[in-house]
C-alpha cells in the first residue's frame, strides 16, 4: 500500500502540532522519522491511522490518502509505549489473536525463541517488563502481514543485540512490500536501511538531517561523572528472589552500595529483572520482601518506565511545584506547564518525571529508564542535571540500556537474568 499526506495541518488546543506537512511512502519502502521530543512525531502517525482525530480531538487540515479508515484496516502500529501494545492476557493469545489463523502454537514457539524468549508462551502479559512487551509487540508485527506497518521508538527498551532484530525485521519487511514508518532518534541504528529520512520540527519534516545532528558528538563531549562522593546510603543485597506465584527465580546474588553523591547504572539484557530490582528498593523499604535486605538511610524515591504511574497531578506545574518550575524550563517543557499530563508527549512526561523527582528533597532517587523516548538535546539535559544533582548529594541508581547512562555512572551493577 501507498501512503501520501498532503498539507496536513493538526492544531491542539489552538496549539499548531503540523504544519502543511507532505509525505509519501510507498509499497516496499521504508521511511525514518527523527526529531526533538514533543515535536509531533507520534501525533503524525496516529493521524495516519485516523486516531488523531476520531479518537484523540484536535483539529485536523489536508489529505491523507487512501483514507485513514482504510489505512487502519491493513496497518499495525507499535506504539511508543510497550504497556498500550498488549490486550490479551497470555503472549499466546496475544500473537495468534493478530496474526493469520493459519499460525500454529509451534510457530508462536519459534518466534519467542528467536525474540530470546523461550518458554514464554503461556507467561501472562501484564508480567512481562517493557522490553518483553516491545518484543512481543514487534513480533506480532513481523507476523500479521498488513500491508503497513508503524514503529514509534521500537528499540527504545531493548538491548542492543534485540535492537539489531529490529533493524534486520524492517529489511524483511521491506522485501516482502511492506510500507514502513519509523520513528526514532538513533537514526546511526537506520543508516543504509532507510529509503528516506527526515527531521520533523516547527510542524513540517526536513530532509536535511546532517544539521540537525550536527552538534551531537560536542553535547555527548560534555557529559561526565559525578566527582564528589560521601558515605553509603543505600546497601542492597538479594539471595534470590521468586515473585508471588511464580516458580522461576528472577534475582540471585546481586549485591551492591551506592554511597551520596554516586550514580549506579544496572545493566543487563532486556528482560532480565532490572526493573524488578528496582521495584524492590521500592517497595522493601516499606515491608520486608523475602530474599532481600535493604538498608536505606533517608528519603527514596521511584520514577517508573512507565512515567504516568509516577504522577500525582494533572499538570507539568502542579507535579513540580513552584520551586520546580524552573526546572522544567531547562528540560525544555516551556509553554506545555499547564497542559494536562496526559496530552504531553512521552518524552515531555518522562522529562517532567525526572524533574519532579529532582525537586522532592530525595537522598535516593531510583529512575527506570529515564532517556527513553528522548532526542540527544533532552537526553543531555537530562543526564547533566542528574549528575549536578549528585554532585550536590543525591545518590542515583538508574535502569537503562542507553549508552549516554553509562557515561555518567559511577560504577555498574550488572543483572544477567
Amino acid at each position: 500500500m501507498r501512503v501520501e499526506v498532503k498539507d496536513l495541518n493538526i492544531v491542539f488546543e489552538g496549539v499548531c502540532i503540523l504544519s502543511n506537512l507532505n509525505l509519501t511512502v510507498g509499497e516496499g519502502e521504508a521511511v525514518l522519522i527523527t526529531g526533538p521530543s514533543g515535536s509531533g512525531k507520534t501525533t503524525l502517525l496516529r493521524a495516519i491511522l485516523g486516531i488523531v482525530p476520531n479518537v484523540i480531538p484536535g483539529s485536523v487540515r489536508g489529505f491523507i490518502k487512501p483514507e485513514p479508515c482504510m489505512i487502519r484496516s491493513k496497518a499495525y502500529y507499535v506504539p511508543q509505549e510497550p504497556w498500550f501494545s498488549v490486550v490479551t492476557p497470555y503472549v499466546w493469545s496475544e500473537i495468534l489473536s493478530f496474526t493469520p489463523s493459519q499460525l500454529r502454537l509451534g510457530d508462536v514457539e519459534d518466534m519467542l525463541s528467536a525474540w530470546g524468549m523461550s518458554g514464554y508462551a503461556f507467561r501472562t502479559t501484564y508480567t512481562l517488563s517493557a522490553g518483553e512487551l516491545q518484543r512481543l509487540a514487534l513480533m506480532v508485527a513481523r507476523l500479521s502481514r498488513k500491508e503497513v506497518v508503524l514503529l514509534d521508538e521500537p528499540a527504545s527498551h531493548l538491548d542492543s543485540r534485540n535492537a539489531k532484530k529490529v533493524v534486520r525485521m524492517v529489511n524483511v519487511l521491506r522485501n516482502s512490500g511492506t510500507a514502513v514508518i519509523i520513528v526514532d532518534h538513533d537514526v546511526k541504528a537506520w543508516a543504509g536501511l532507510v529509503d528516506k529520512a527526515y527531521v520533523l520540527r516547527n510542524g513540517t519534516l526536513d530532509e536535511d538531517i546532517t544539521s540537525y545532528y550536527k552538534e551531537f558528538d560536542r553535547l555527548i563531549s560534555e557529559l561526565s561523572k559525578p566527582q564528589v562522593q560521601g558515605d553509603a546510603v543505600l546497601e542492597v543485597r538479594v539471595t534470590k528472589y521468586r515473585p508471588p506465584g511464580s516458580r522461576k527465580i528472577v534475582l540471585e546474588d546481586v549485591e551492591f552500595t551506592v554511597r551520596r553523591g554516586e550514580v549506579a547504572l544496572v545493566k543487563g539484557p532486556s528482560g532480565s529483572g532490572k526493573t524488578t530490582l528496582l521495584r524492590l528498593l521500592a517497595t522493601s523499604v516499606k515491608e520486608p520482601v523475602s530474599g532481600v535486605r535493604t538498608n536505606v538511610i533517608g528519603k527514596l524515591i521511584y520514577v517508573p518506565d512507565n512515567p504516568l504511574l509516577y504522577f500525582t497531578e494533572p499538570t507539568a506545574a502542579k507535579e513540580v511545584g513552584e520551586g520546580g518550575v524552573e526546572k522544567l524550563r531547562e528540560f525544555g517543557i516551556v509553554g506545555r506547564e499547564f497542559t494536562p499530563i496526559t496530552r504531553l508527549s512521552t518524552g515531555e512526561r518522562r522529562r517532567v518525571a525526572v524533574a519532579s523527582a529532582l525537586v522532592r528533597g530525595a537522598s535516593i532517587i531510583v529512575m527506570d529508564e529515564p532517556t527513553v523516548g528522548l532526542d540527544i538535546i533532552s537526553k543531555v539535559r537530562v543526564l547533566k542535571a542528574i549528575v549536578k544533582a549528585a554532585e550536590e548529594g543525591m545518590a542515583f541508581v538508574i535502569a537503562s540500556h542507553d549508552p549516554l547512562v553509562e557515561r555518567i555512572a559511577n560504577k555498574v551493577v550488572p543483572i544477567h537474568g
